[in-house]
C-alpha cells in the first residue's frame, strides 16, 4: 500500500468510529398506561467507537493528538455539568448521586488517561494539554490515570476518586471537589484556580496528598484541607484571598480572605496587620500577601516556578 492509501484507510476507520460516537437507539417506555417511544444513546455501539478509536492513536501516532481532542470533545457534549446542578448536600456525605456515570463516559476517561510512553511524548514535545470544559465527573473512577498537563475548566468532580492519580501540572478552574478521594494523587505543580472544597471525604483521613510541590491556589475555598503536608509548606504558593480549613494557623488569612471575597473595603493598617499575622502564623514560605485580583500574582507564581525549577511543560507553556 501506498503512504496515500494507509492515510485513506486511517481516515475511514476514523470517520467509521466517529459516527459510532453519536450512536442512538430507540426505546419503548411505559407510562400511565401509554407506550411511548424515545431515543436514547447506544452505549455499547458508543463503547466499540471509543475502543477503535484507541486502537488507532495507538498505532498511528499521526493522528494521536486529534482523537485526544475528539474525545474531550465526545465528553464535553455527553457528561456536561453547570454548577447549579451540584445536589444541595450542606456537610453530609452523600449516599448517592442522582446518576451514575456511564461506561462509555468512564472508558473515554480512561482512554485519555492512559498512554502509551511514546503518545506522552508525542504530547510533550507538542506541548498538547487535554482540555476538558463544562463536565460532570462525579463518583468517575479516575484511580491510576495519568493527567500530566491537562485543564479542567468548570468540572464536577463530587466524589470522584482520584487516588493514585497524575495531576502532575493540570490546572483546574473553577471546578467541584467536594468529597472527592485524592489520596497518594501527585498534585505536583498544580494549579487550583476558584476551586470549591469544602468538604472532605469522610473516610479519608487526609484529603491533601503530600506530592503538592509546586501546587499553586488561587482564590480558593479548601475548608476541608487543614493545611498543606508540613514537610511541602515551603513549596506551596497561596494567594491571599484563598480560605484553607480549620488550621488555626490559617484563621487571620481566612478572616480577611473572607472580606476580600464579600467585597468590603479594608483601611491599609488593617490590612497590612492582618497580612502579617497570616503569614507568621501560616508558615507558608510563599504566602502570597496579595489578592488574586492584583496585577502582581503572576510575577509571584514566575517568581516562585523558577525558585523551585519548575520550568517548561507541563508547569508552563515555554
Amino acid at each position: 500500500q501506498t503512504q496515500a492509501e494507509e492515510e485513506g484507510l486511517i481516515t475511514d476507520r476514523i470517520n467509521a468510529a466517529v459516527q459510532g460516537l453519536g450512536a442512538e437507539k430507540t426505546v419503548k417506555v411505559t407510562g400511565e398506561g401509554q407506550v411511548i417511544e424515545r431515543t436514547e444513546p447506544n452505549i455499547e455501539v458508543r463503547v466499540g467507537a471509543i475502543l477503535a478509536l484507541e486502537r488507532i492513536a495507538k498505532k498511528n501516532l499521526d493522528v494521536h493528538i486529534q482523537i485526544m481532542d475528539l474525545l474531550c470533545e465526545y465528553l464535553q457534549n455527553n457528561c456536561a455539568w453547570h454548577p447549579n446542578d451540584l445536589p444541595q448536600s450542606g456537610n453530609n456525605f452523600p449516599d448517592q448521586t442522582a446518576k451514575l456515570p456511564r461506561a462509555d463516559i468512564l472508558l473515554a476517561l480512561r482512554v485519555l488517561g492512559t498512554e502509551s510512553p511514546e503518545q506522552t511524548a508525542l504530547e510533550v514535545s507538542n506541548k498538547h494539554r487535554i482540555s476538558l470544559r463544562n463536565c460532570d465527573f462525579s463518583e468517575c473512577n479516575l484511580r491510576g490515570l495519568s493527567f500530566i498537563g491537562a485543564i479542567f475548566y468548570n468540572c464536577n468532580f463530587l466524589k470522584a476518586n482520584a487516588y493514585d492519580t497524575n495531576f502532575k501540572g493540570a490546572r483546574f478552574v473553577s471546578c467541584n471537589f467536594d468529597f472527592i478521594n485524592i489520596s497518594r494523587s501527585d498534585l505536583t505543580g498544580a494549579q487550583l484556580e476558584d476551586v470549591n472544597w469544602n468538604h472532605a471525604d469522610p473516610r479519608r483521613s487526609t484529603t491533601l496528598p503530600n506530592s503538592v510541590r509546586g501546587l499553586i491556589v488561587i482564590k480558593s475555598e479548601l475548608n476541608a484541607v487543614l493545611s498543606p503536608p508540613q514537610g511541602q509548606k515551603n513549596f506551596v504558593f497561596s494567594t491571599y484571598d484563598t480560605l484553607w480549613g480549620g488550621s488555626a494557623g490559617s484563621k487571620a488569612a481566612n478572616d480577611l480572605g473572607k472580606l476580600m471575597l464579600g467585597g468590603v473595603e479594608i483601611d491599609e493598617e488593617t490590612e497590612r496587620k492582618s497580612r502579617l499575622e497570616a503569614q507568621t502564623k501560616f508558615q507558608l514560605r510563599f504566602f502570597s500577601h496579595y489578592a488574586s485580583s492584583d496585577p502582581i500574582i503572576p510575577y509571584e507564581i514566575d517568581a516562585f516556578r523558577r525558585e523551585i525549577g519548575h520550568l517548561g511543560f507541563p508547569y508552563t507553556d515555554e
